[in-house]
């Protein structure tokens, strides 16, 4: 089993949110606005640029009403995507998106 990643979980997290958010119709600018921060924000979040804080999630997941099963899983996902990956030490030397490479790979 691969280890787990924290750039695999964030993006991961982003997938389910966005695929959520479509589902249910929601519009980007629904979810700032009831949540009190911008959409470019929201924009970094599903595109894997940024991750929630938890209260920021447990708002989400009460917004979207995803069961607690579920609900359990992107937690567990946002745990493991808020971690740093060995490759993070580096990055004052190595480019974002080789770094995003090695997270990548880690998982794999």
């Amino acid at each position: 089993m691969a280890p787990q990643s924290p750039v695999v979980a964030r993006r991961e997290l982003a997938s389910r949110l966005r695929a959520y958010r479509i589902e249910l119709e929601i519009e980007p600018k629904a979810i700032a606005s009831q949540l009190g921060f911008s959409r470019n924000y929201w924009s970094a979040v599903e595109n894997s640029r940024s991750v929630l804080a938890a209260n920021r999630l447990d708002q989400v997941i009460e917004m979207f009403g995803i069961d607690d099963v579920a609900a359990e899983e992107l937690r567990s996902l946002w745990s493991f995507a808020k971690q740093r990956g060995w490759w993070t030490e580096y990055s004052d030397v190595i480019a974002e998106v080789v770094l995003e490479l090695f997270g990548l790979e880690y998982g794999a």
